[in-house]
Formats: C-alpha cells, sequence, structure tokens
C-alpha cells in the first residue's frame, strides 16, 4: 500500500517528517499560471507553493500536483492555461 497526503503548504523539516513517517506521496495543486495566481489568492504567492513542492522532492518524497484548469478555467487566459 501506498500512501498519499494533501496538507497544504510545507515548511522547513515538514516534508522530512512526514517521510520519515512513510509518507509515499504528496499532492499539492499550483492552482492557476504564476501571473494569474495572484488573482486567485492573496495570502500566499505561487513561489511559496513551489518552494513546498520542492521541499518535498527534497525529502524524497514523490510530487502528484495539478491546476484547475478547464474549459473556462478560473479567468486565465488561454495562453495562461497551455
Amino acid at each position: 500500500m501506498e500512501t498519499c497526503a494533501t496538507l497544504g503548504m510545507l515548511e522547513d523539516g515538514h516534508a522530512q517528517t512526514l517521510q520519515s513517517a512513510g509518507l509515499d506521496y504528496y499532492n499539492h495543486n499550483l492552482d492557476s499560471a504564476p501571473d494569474f495566481y495572484g488573482d486567485i489568492t492573496t495570502t500566499r504567492d505561487y513561489q511559496d507553493r513551489l518552494d513546498t513542492l520542492a521541499r518535498v522532492r527534497s525529502a524524497s518524497v514523490k510530487v502528484c500536483c495539478g491546476g484547475i484548469v478547464g474549459i473556462v478555467g478560473m479567468g486565465e487566459t488561454r495562453c495562461q492555461r497551455d
């Protein structure tokens, strides 16, 4: 059996703790294109998301990552969704 968790933003040491506890996969969505991200949320920035993914990778935990993209999307331009 493999384990997967979605726990939001991670600070230094959190991913290593999860890896030590046996976590196999960490799911963390990017939500949108970098230049549109500020229109989606103001509580963090896109780099915070990338930093969390880097922490997960550096702890040797596999990453599952996605975005919210559809025909209409969240207001991004077609170019931002590609």
